[in-house]
């Protein structure tokens, strides 16, 4: 067989930290996909401390489609480990998975779908809970109600200068991705997807909707994270928003209002005028401090920008070692 016909149609990428615990289920999950398309699996492992590229290993020998793993160690970070692993990846077409999520049966068949008519599209996501995350492959399958129904992909609308783009579920042809200048590893582990996307319109490349290549999204439901994480990506948005000149066109809610809100609801509740939900209303208030907390931040004087720091990564897999 010569090389070019070896080549697998599609490369999946999942960036993995410390996910030995977790990866072994969405392996399995894209171990067990239908229809007739070929893919191979590239995990990078990204500067972990357990057994992940081990696991990695150990899983190459029993499954259908070629995996392997490359290791990114020279900066943290979903977006760099984005950018190593297409410097790695064999095939011009790309589909970006996490190692924590759970990909449809139908999740590469309907990526190469979406392909058809798109170089740039971003998934459909059911959130879910600790509960539906503990059970097996199936049980989790069942729970976000997957099935083979194709909806077609819904194109994307430029005027829109922050398009959601999924960074656990989204597909991009090789050249689109280097077009767009991959991602921006300054962002650190949030932002960096939908910033690509940001980038990408700019360039007059919608991020186009393919809600039938499912995954179940394991939801991020600790109090203290969902705080910081809120405060991360308030501040990572306004920062992209400065660099290109998009403050007057965002759609991000007022954090302040937003506050108040999320205040008055509570006391709403504390006077019996509303259904007391305090798990809610304390994860809506933590939010809208983070957002807010996050908004301020990005604002002072005081505090130094990151510079841009576009596709770190995709030229130096070379650098990076490399296990079959």
């Amino acid at each position: 067989m010569s090389q070019a016909s070896a080549l697998p149609e599609i490369s999946v990428i999942v960036p993995a930290f410390n996910a030995e615990r977790v990866l072994g289920l969405q392996l399995e999950a894209l171990a067990t996909q239908e229809g007739r398309r070929s893919f191979d699996v590239v995990v990078v492992d990204n500067n972990s401390t357990d057994g992940t590229a081990a696991l990695v290993e150990r899983t190459a020998d029993r499954v259908s489609y070629p995996l392997r793993v490359v290791t990114a160690v020279v900066h943290q970070g979903p977006g760099y480990a984005r950018n190593v692993g297409v410097a790695a990846a064999r095939a011009d077409r790309l589909m970006f998975a996490d190692a924590d999520d759970v990909v449809s049966r139908w999740w590469v068949r309907n990526g190469a779908r979406a392909f058809s008519v798109t170089s740039l599209w971003s998934g459909g996501a059911q959130l879910m809970s600790d509960a539906d995350m503990t059970g097996g492959l199936e049980d989790i399958r069942a729970a976000m109600s997957d099935t083979a129904d194709w909806t077609g992909v819904v194109p994307g609308d430029l005027r829109d200068a922050f398009p959601v783009l999924m960074g656990g579920d989204f597909g991009a042809t090789r050249d689109v991705y280097t077009r767009v200048g991959g991602c921006d590893i300054s962002l650190g582990g949030v932002y960096e997807d939908n910033d690509f996307g940001v980038r990408a319109h700019r360039l007059g490349i919608a991020v186009d909707e393919a809600p039938a290549v499912r995954i179940a999204f394991r939801g991020k439901w600790d109090l203290r994270f969902r705080t910081r994480l809120a405060r991360r990506s308030a501040y990572a948005r306004a920062l992209v928003a400065d660099r290109y000149g998009l403050n007057a066109r965002s759609h991000f809610p007022n954090p302040w209002r937003e506050l108040a809100r999320a205040t008055g609801s509570a006391a709403l509740m504390a006077a019996g005028h509303k259904p007391r939900d305090w798990p809610g209303a304390w994860m809506r208030l933590n939010t809208a401090a983070g957002h807010a907390w996050g908004k301020a931040e990005a604002h002072v004087p005081w505090k130094r920008r990151p510079a841009s720091a576009l596709g770190v990564g995709m030229a130096s897999v070379r650098q990076e070692e490399e296990r079959a």
